[in-house]
């Protein structure tokens, strides 16, 4: 018998039940307790669809409701519908935050748009709509999904919805009202909640009114930091909510970049970690609030390097400027966070791109944002200008990147942070303005297979090369030869180092640079003859080698025998007067959120 039981004695269906976020949970549960109810002939259809006469004229009001529960009798095709809308609705829900406010509100649209477009279109039962308009809102905020109907059917999620209207079609024989009436409602949505506010100074309409948020999370508390001539100037930032106490673990994986000749295009998820620890909870009072509502501690790699202040912090800093783009003047009080690394900084495994990614994270947490990954994307290039860092650390795995140009006046506002760790931090002042907004779209990724036998050996030398500083030494123009280089060598390694088993000497020679390892030779001593002297034929199981990001660690990719080519390396660089460690990496899956 207890095998048959999930954790806590609860049988798996109970554990899936509860698991549920409340809103679906409890529009599900009423959905097949409807249809139950027909199906003993306790209540019948008649008793449930919608029409504006009986409604308003024979003041039958409980039918606003019972028209969004009833999907059919009990057959395959309810099945079909609860599967849909609880999929659906629970990814959207889960992705709103911590509070069902946003989410209820957006149920709370969908549910007045449907009812006042339905006498258009007669349709009677408007669950299936509903339903309709949370799988596009979905499927919009995750363009890079790949979905299968039936195994038969590969695409991605943007499709979704002519797929289902499509089948629909084949199945039924008419066109599908319904579902085409859910399409423009959620779009509706999309486009004022995703697109509108990125033009319009982060402007969102469609977001839930403040009453309607207290209904679900409290009184708000006003800015203890916020004097009475900047709620004056801008009132409508000048309050935060306030949440009871939370427990969140936000993780970003470290990153390559470059892998040789894809200089600011590709990335690698590797896997080092940054782990924030948050803790949003009630105590502390106006009196002894730290900076910006936010106590930041430190444990790992560069204690004695990293501000702890709020005002400081790459990571907080970041958090704050996003908050700031959605009226939220500071942290809610009172946060904590800490902050354990694991990612050696200014040796080349993204840690600034981490931090920003971090940053931007914690923001949409505590913030109760709900900000798509495609969005989180662009806060973070307006902060670090690197695709490749910020979408491996974002995405996860190996990817490739390009990001739009943005014009001078959309970067230079002081109110955005700078994402150099090792200097003193820049940027990120609170003006008493709401800071500009990313345009949509800024960067763009793609990720590429890696083929699973395939390991990153980094070698990771006992001195820090700052990005600013490997920069510098880079020329300003190349020959064309230079470049037809290394565009034939990129072309042809993203995909050489998918393919299994994989060819040493393709990648070897698809690794090869000229655009940024030989003008760093002088921040990198020994750099030349490690690149050269280290090959497939000299040590089995190397597949290339290269500088990561701006260096000074040494990446070599390889199946086998990773000890001795980490130890020729390293006796390279000690024959150079430098001390090293490595470790043996794996590609790994972009930063997650887990609220406790």
């Amino acid at each position: 018998m207890a095998a048959m039981l999930g954790a806590g004695g609860e049988f798996p269906i109970e554990t899936w039940f509860y698991e549920m976020p409340v809103c679906t949970r409890w529009w599900t549960t009423a959905t097949v307790a409807t249809s139950l109810l027909v199906q003993c002939r306790v209540i019948t259809p008649f008793q449930l669809f919608y029409s504006f006469r009986v409604v308003f004229i024979k003041s039958q009001y409980w039918r606003l409701l019972t028209t969004f529960l009833y999907f059919g009798p009990l057959n395959l095709d309810l099945l079909f519908h609860v599967f849909f809308l609880q999929r659906y609705s629970r990814l959207l829900e889960e992705s709103s935050g911590r509070s069902a406010a946003h989410f209820s509100w957006l149920l709370l649209y969908a549910s007045t748009s449907l009812l006042l477009l339905s006498p258009l279109v007669s349709l009677p039962f408007l669950g299936s709509p509903l339903s309709s308009t949370l799988v596009y809102i979905w499927s919009r905020r995750n363009p890079e999904t790949r979905l299968s109907l039936l195994g038969l059917l590969v695409f991605t999620a943007p499709y979704l919805p002519w797929v289902l209207m499509g089948f629909s079609l084949v199945i039924h024989g008419t066109v599908p009202k319904d579902e085409m009436m859910g399409v423009v409602v959620g779009h509706v949505w999309y486009f004022f909640s995703d697109v509108y506010p990125s033009l319009h100074n982060g402007w969102r309409p469609l977001d839930p009114p403040m009453w309607w948020r207290r209904l679900f999370e409290g009184r708000q508390q006003d800015d203890a930091a916020t004097d009475a001539a900047a709620i004056n100037h801008d009132i409508a930032a000048a309050a935060a909510p306030e949440y009871g106490p939370t427990m969140i673990t936000i993780r970003v994986p470290c990153s390559s970049s470059n892998i040789g000749p894809g200089f600011d295009v590709i990335g690698l998820a590797l896997s080092i970690w940054l782990e924030l620890r948050v803790d949003v909870s009630e105590e502390g009072t106006a009196g002894d609030a730290p900076s910006q509502n936010c106590r930041v501690t430190y444990d790992g790699l560069g204690e004695d390097e990293v501000p702890l202040d709020a005002d400081r912090n790459l990571i907080t800093r970041t958090a704050l400027y996003v908050l700031r783009c959605h009226g939220q003047k500071s942290f809610p009080a009172t946060t904590h966070v800490h902050i354990s690394n694991a990612i050696p900084l200014g040796r080349g495994l993204g840690s600034s791109g981490a931090a920003v990614v971090a940053g931007v994270l914690l923001a949409d947490a505590v913030g109760g944002l709900a900000l798509t990954r495609p969005r989180m994307l662009d806060y973070c290039l307006m902060i670090e200008r690197h695709p490749d860092n910020v979408a491996a650390a974002l995405y996860g795995g190996f990817v490739g990147t390009y990001l739009a140009e943005l014009s001078p006046e959309a970067t230079s506002r002081k109110e955005i942070p700078l994402s150099e760790v090792l200097p003193e931090p820049a940027g990120g002042v609170d003006t008493g303005l709401r800071p500009p907004s990313p345009p949509s779209g800024i960067g763009h990724y793609k990720q590429f297979r890696w083929a699973p036998e395939v390991k990153a050996v980094a070698i990771i030398p006992a001195f820090e090369v700052s990005t600013a500083q490997a920069r510098g030494v880079l020329p300003t123009s190349y020959s064309r030869a230079d470049l037809v280089f290394n565009l034939q060598r990129v072309a042809l390694l993203v995909h050489a180092l998918g393919s299994s088993p994989p060819d040493p000497d393709m990648i070897f020679e698809g690794m090869q640079d000229r655009v940024h390892q030989p003008y760093r030779q002088s921040l990198v001593p020994g750099l030349t003859g490690i690149l050269q002297s280290v090959t497939p034929k000299s040590h089995p199981g190397l597949l290339g080698i290269c500088l990561s990001g701006a260096g000074p660690t040494i990446l070599a990719l390889a199946t086998h025998d990773f000890a001795r080519i980490a130890e020729t390396i390293m006796g390279k660089f000690g024959d150079e007067g430098i001390s090293c460690e490595w470790r043996v990496l794996e590609p790994v899956q972009g930063a997650s959120v887990t609220h406790v």
